[in-house]
């Protein structure tokens, strides 16, 4: 079904009454959703072996990766036959402390200011992007997984460590001191004390897994002091998934079939439902609320909330002893270590351009010119799976990083090719980048939707616009 032509009046902002043309393309546009959504839902069911009318649709794209992988992929071991029914139970478990270390081994992607100083303008400045980096590292068959149902704790010596990162049926994670010395490329996720991720610490206090324990001692790093040492025995459960999506992507994409982005979706949304944290219950309803008042454990367990927490009105309360959602698919192994390999594909490419490297996020790494000839030398370059690309063909003329997430190209006539700022509007209702857009020496502007709870909360009226102005609390110059 061929998308409507967007009212001029709707890309430009401008006020007038809403006539039946712009009806009727709202309207195209809801049946358009409703299509892909019935198109997603017959995909999920097939490939679930059920039909539309037999199976539910989750709400999230990473629950349908995550069914689809369980009823594809489940690994043969993580069950049992009932001897009633003679069927295959799936399930899988272990010491709750083989999960919470892991959890406290699962940091993010890695985004940073490289070799040059925040606000000054640069130039000839070239961008590679790594192919689906998660899913790239969730099917190399060199990489393995813990299985959750074989780990031990092991003695915390350097001997162990070694001992289990040699054999190649074991992974390990460990509660660890480890030290950069000078001149040694420093790349390990370190919580700052604002809250933030430092990769430019030379001293790690943490629980890391094997795969940037590894690559940290092969760059020079050494260990002080292991604390904790955990092992489990290798696997690797994403191989087929990952490559039945990944074929069927390029399938979808060379036909310009548009399922192609939900299998892009897919592949990329599975890793993070496995640490995703649970949240406590909601009760809304006012007899459930009077009943849960009379409990008496009321106040250990429950905490009083409102939507409109200005007027003390709409209240509810949060069930700390019964949580939603991710209990039964949790497990920080596959979470953790697919973070930890992707960290570590992209600290070798960040290694690889060496002081070329100006800026890096999550799977990219932008360079000055000067850096492709070596990186191309030592990074495979290509359109498969994991393999990196240059994005910038034609080199950016002019450059600015401000911060994380900040940042500013421009084209050798002095127009603006991409602007990358974080919460701030940088584009005017025709599309085009505003005077001031990406300059954080200048006045920002955030642009929001009021929602309802918000309206609650702060007497507002839902559906306005609310304007806030943004000023950076380190290259802001006054108005």
């Amino acid at each position: 079904m061929p998308k409507g032509e967007t009212p001029i009046d709707f890309i430009e902002g401008n006020e007038r009454e809403i006539n039946n043309l712009d009806i009727e393309y709202c309207l195209r546009d809801c049946r358009i959703l409703g299509r892909a959504l019935i198109e997603l839902h017959d995909f999920y069911a097939e490939n679930m072996g059920k039909t539309r009318e037999t199976t539910a649709l989750p709400l999230t794209i990473a629950s349908i990766s995550y069914r689809l992988w369980s009823h594809n992929s489940w690994p043969e071991n993580w069950g049992w036959v009932d001897k009633k029914s003679g069927k295959y139970q799936k399930a899988a478990g272990n010491d709750p402390y083989f999960n919470q270390t892991l959890g406290e081994s699962y940091w993010g992607g890695r985004t940073q200011i490289l070799n040059t100083v925040p606000g000054e303008e640069i130039e000839n400045i070239v961008e590679y992007d790594a192919n689906s980096m998660y899913p790239f590292v969730m099917a190399h068959p060199n990489n393995l997984f813990p299985d959750m149902s074989k780990c031990w704790r092991v003695g915390p010596t350097e001997d162990a460590l070694l001992g289990i990162m040699n054999n190649p049926s074991y992974v390990c994670w460990a509660n660890l001191d480890l030290f950069a010395p000078e001149g040694v490329e420093r790349f390990l996720p370190v919580l700052g004390d604002d809250g933030r991720l430092d990769f430019t610490r030379r001293k790690f206090s943490g629980w890391l897994c094997e795969p940037e324990i590894r690559l940290a001692l092969k760059e020079g790093w050494k260990i002080k002091k292991i604390h904790e040492l955990n092992k489990a025995k290798g696997m690797r459960p994403f191989i087929a998934y990952i490559n039945w999506l990944y074929n069927l992507r390029r399938e979808y994409k060379e036909n310009a079939d548009s399922r192609e982005l939900i299998v892009k979706l897919l592949m990329n949304s599975l890793y993070g439902r496995f640490g995703i944290k649970p949240k406590p219950n909601r009760i809304e309803n006012s007899e459930d609320i009077e009943k849960a008042q009379n409990k008496p454990d009321y106040h250990e367990r429950y905490e009083l909330c409102f939507y409109d927490r200005k007027n003390h009105r709409y209240p509810y309360l949060l069930d700390h002893f019964s949580t939603s959602g991710s209990n039964s698919s949790q497990w920080f192994g596959f979470a953790s270590f697919t973070t930890s390999y992707a960290r570590t594909v992209l600290a070798e490419a960040i290694i690889a351009a060496a002081d070329n490297a100006v800026y890096c996020d999550t799977d990219s790494v932008h360079m000055r010119i000067n850096g492709c000839e070596q990186f191309e030398k030592l990074i495979p370059l290509g359109n498969e799976l994991g393999e990196w690309k240059l994005e910038t063909p034609k080199p950016i003329a002019r450059a600015v990083y401000w911060r994380k997430k900040a940042y500013t190209w421009w084209n050798a006539d002095g127009t603006k090719t991409k602007v990358k700022a974080k919460g701030v509007q940088v584009k005017g209702n025709g599309s085009q980048y505003l005077e001031n857009a990406g300059d954080m020496r200048k006045l920002q502007h955030s642009r929001t939707t009021v929602k309802l709870f918000t309206a609650m909360r702060r007497n507002l009226t839902p559906g306005d616009e609310i304007v806030v102005e943004k000023r950076d609390s380190k290259f802001y110059e006054g108005d």
